[in-house]
């Protein structure tokens, strides 16, 4: 049931642009199926939004394991998790 999940990960991302998590659920089930253009594809979207917005790190963390990257998964789950207030 992975095309599912998938389709339902990209419809919440569609329906909720700003909600991280989706995103991030999206780019870890692509990982984890094998579509690794695709997963890194969402990764640099969030490391991009990261530069406009908060982007918690556990969400990078996420698709970094989804692709087998377990040390700079552990990079971003030892950064601290303050929001920039402006």
């Amino acid at each position: 049931m992975h095309a599912e999940a998938i389709a339902a990960l990209a419809k919440a991302r569609e329906l909720f642009p700003a909600n991280k998590e989706a995103t991030a659920l999206l780019g870890y089930a692509l990982a984890k199926v094998g579509k690794l253009p695709q997963a890194r594809a969402v990764l640099d979207e969030l490391r991009q939004s990261s530069n406009q917005e908060y982007v918690a790190p556990y969400n990078l963390a996420m698709i970094h394991n989804g692709l087998g990257e377990s040390e700079k998964a552990l990079d971003y789950l030892e950064k601290p998790t303050r929001k920039k207030i402006c």
